[in-house]
């Protein structure tokens, strides 16, 4: 999975939630919060998804913003963060 910033597609990082569960955001607080409620407002046309905005410090991007599914999971899931974790690894800045 890839590292979504504010100049892709939001429809892409959508599709990433629905196939996936999340979608990870980098940037700085402003932009990046903002590209999550546009990902939210696309997936408002989806019932069967709960989409909500998480943040965590990460070893090689710093931090990073992330939109996923709380009906696939917590915010104090392992696998959610091992995911997060694993993205930030392989998409070193």
């Amino acid at each position: 999975m890839k590292i979504y910033d504010d100049y892709n597609e939001v429809v892409d990082a959508a599709h990433s939630v629905i196939e996936n569960g999340i979608a990870v955001i980098e940037g700085t607080k402003t932009p990046a919060i903002r590209y999550a409620e546009n990902v939210i407002v696309c997936l408002n046309e989806n019932p069967e998804i709960s989409p909500v905005i998480g943040y965590m410090n990460v070893p090689f991007n710093g931090y990073l913003y992330y939109v996923f599914d709380i009906e696939q999971y917590t915010g104090s899931d392992p696998k959610l963060k091992s995911m997060i974790l694993e993205i930030d690894k392989f998409n070193k800045p």
